[in-house]
């Protein structure tokens, strides 16, 4: 999908329902984006689903060790309200699509 489409896409929904589904969908069918912005994008998409519920993890093996990247990312955005944190995904997804796309 081209950057414009993909903008064009998520801002053309009629409510922040819309707007985030097509954010999520248009991410899944977007080019590879680094590991800070895919943490990022974790945590609203966590807090937008489950709350502030961050997983427990065992700090035994490396799967452990990347689960805590991801609550860590998750905790930043703790207390937000999930409209809030739409908002938040919508506006990371869109920053992520205005720097990382190629035309």
């Amino acid at each position: 999908m081209k950057k414009e489409d993909a903008l064009n896409a998520i801002k053309s929904s009629t409510s922040l329902d819309d707007m985030f589904n097509m954010a999520y969908n248009v991410l899944e069918h977007s080019p590879p984006i680094s590991q800070d912005k895919m943490l990022m994008l974790y945590a609203y998409y966590k807090q937008v689903k489950y709350g502030d519920y961050i997983e427990q993890v065992e700090e035994s093996d490396v799967s452990n060790y990347i689960q805590t990247f991801k609550n860590n990312a998750w905790s930043q955005v703790k207390n937000l309200s999930q409209d809030q944190a739409k908002q938040e995904y919508i506006n990371f997804t869109i920053k992520v699509i205005q720097e990382d796309y190629k035309d």
